[in-house]
């Protein structure tokens, strides 16, 4: 399974951009993990792939509107896309979210668990005060679900680590291509992908 995992992309224009990127590499999972502002036709277009989502600082409220309207959105929701199991802590409620998917997991293992923020003590340093600013909610959401991968959209750069035991990928401006089972990763910048 070959699982494409997209944050950064702050400028619609760029929609265009990660359509063809996503089309050529036909991932059997798309991951928008906040922060895609790809534009609603672009939105559109990629939900032709098995698509979730989860909320950034800086979404649009009608993107957002659509993602729901296309059954993406998976901010506090689990759901199950050809046998993964896909639990979304997004931007806007990430505490609730957290809670509400150990809640609702139905006390099984998730496969994959996105989120905009990082977690406590893990890829949460924020530039240029190098502070941090990770979630102990998502701490303890990720000790109780333990997911196999946790995918970050906001990292303070594109980076592999370990929180809880679990592998955590920081996405940071780039297109991040996971296969499983074995886990092979390989980052694309957003700024590097050609138009044609």
């Amino acid at each position: 399974m070959l699982i494409a995992a997209v944050s950064g992309v702050r400028n619609p224009s760029l929609g265009t951009v990660v359509v063809n990127l996503v089309s050529r590499l036909e991932p059997d999972l798309l991951a928008l993990c906040g922060d895609v502002n790809v534009g609603r036709s672009s939105l559109k277009r990629l939900s032709r792939f098995k698509l979730v989502l989860v909320t950034g600082e800086s979404d649009d409220i009608y993107y957002v509107k659509l993602a729901k309207e296309l059954n993406a959105l998976v901010d506090g929701r689990v759901v199950e896309v050809s046998g993964i199991r896909v639990g979304g802590v997004g931007a806007v409620n990430p505490a609730y979210d957290a809670h509400t998917l150990v809640s609702r997991s139905g006390g099984g293992n998730l496969d994959i668990v996105i989120s905009y923020f990082p977690p406590s003590r893990c890829l949460d340093i924020s530039t240029p005060l190098y502070v941090r600013t990770g979630l102990k909610h998502l701490n303890t959401a990720i000790k109780t679900l333990k997911p196999r991968i946790l995918l970050v959209g906001r990292s303070w750069k594109p980076t592999v680590s370990y929180c809880e035991g679990v592998l955590s990928i920081g996405l940071r401006e780039c297109v991040a291509l996971v296969k499983l089972p074995d886990v092979e990763l390989r980052f694309i910048p957003i700024g590097l992908v050609s138009v044609s």
